[in-house]
């Protein structure tokens, strides 16, 4: 958090969404966990086009890794990208790319919710949506999983899912 030094932090909250946010003394956010994603997106947190995930350097090294994953907009398509910096090398891209949508115009966002179906919305409103990866689950089975998408060390988007009802040894 090395961008929070000059805030003048006043105090702090963990939301109970996962968001970890910062207030000033004026109770204003001055920053949030959400507006900067790292390696892992959660539930109810947005990637825009202007944010990417950046995965690890390798599994034990935090340090920013080869890996960006963004989303990519044409006039006809919306894509995620997965592009890896060698430097040796041009970026590369390999991408899952939606159906042929046309005017794609306005804000485009991609966004696990706590199902765990992850999508990328669009439009003005953000209404029309996506799906990349879609769960449906019963009502009676919300809340007792608990999801996140991690863009791993060596390339790999991962869902991961923690299960309330299974206990371990």
């Amino acid at each position: 958090m090395a961008e929070t030094t000059r805030l003048s932090v006043e105090s702090g909250e963990m939301q109970g969404s996962s968001n970890f946010v910062l207030y000033n003394s004026n109770s204003d956010i001055v920053w949030q966990s959400f507006a900067s994603p790292t390696d892992t997106l959660l539930p109810g947190q947005e990637l825009t086009q202007c944010l990417n995930l950046t995965s690890w350097n390798s599994s034990t090294d935090v340090s920013r890794g080869r890996y960006f994953l963004k989303i990519m907009q044409g006039p006809e398509s919306l894509k995620i990208a997965l592009n890896y910096n060698i430097p040796y090398e041009f970026f590369n891209y390999s991408y899952w790319s939606g159906p042929m949508k046309y005017n794609t115009t306005g804000s485009v966002v991609a966004f696990l919710n706590l199902s765990g179906s992850f999508s990328m919305r669009f439009g003005e409103p953000l209404k029309e949506s996506v799906y990349i990866y879609h769960k449906k689950i019963s009502l009676a089975q919300e809340g007792r999983e608990l999801r996140r998408i991690t863009l791993e060390h060596d390339g790999n988007l991962r869902l991961y899912r923690w299960d309330a009802n299974v206990s371990s040894s």
